[in-house]
């Protein structure tokens, strides 16, 4: 085995781990990889567990949705209301002026 053959085994093992190579110097750090933790939706709400990868039932999902519709049509609701008491806030406002302005 050349040098040359060994240096790009190292470089093509150095792309698949935590190593840089600078030059003709080799870097590598020891991290510690911990598994993987599997945990369910519901379980990181109301047991405050914490985990990488979150499994989501099929009705767990449809209630969200749901809930999020809900939500995003009280949103709506809301904006319009805003609008209009708004509108009605400056005509007052208009209003107050304008009799003050006329006395």
């Amino acid at each position: 085995m050349s040098s040359n053959s060994f240096i790009k085994y190292l470089k093509s093992v150095a792309e698949k781990t935590d190593v840089i190579v600078e030059k003709n110097h080799i870097k590598w750090f020891n991290v510690e990889k911990t598994g993987r933790r599997v945990i369910g939706f519901l379980d990181m709400y109301y047991f405050d567990e914490k985990g990488d990868y979150i499994i989501l039932n099929k009705s767990t999902a449809y209630d969200l949705k749901e809930r999020l519709e809900f939500l995003e049509k009280s949103v709506a609701k809301y904006r319009k209301w805003l609008k209009i008491l708004s509108l009605t806030c400056v005509f007052m406002l208009i209003t107050i002026v304008l009799i003050l302005v006329l006395r």
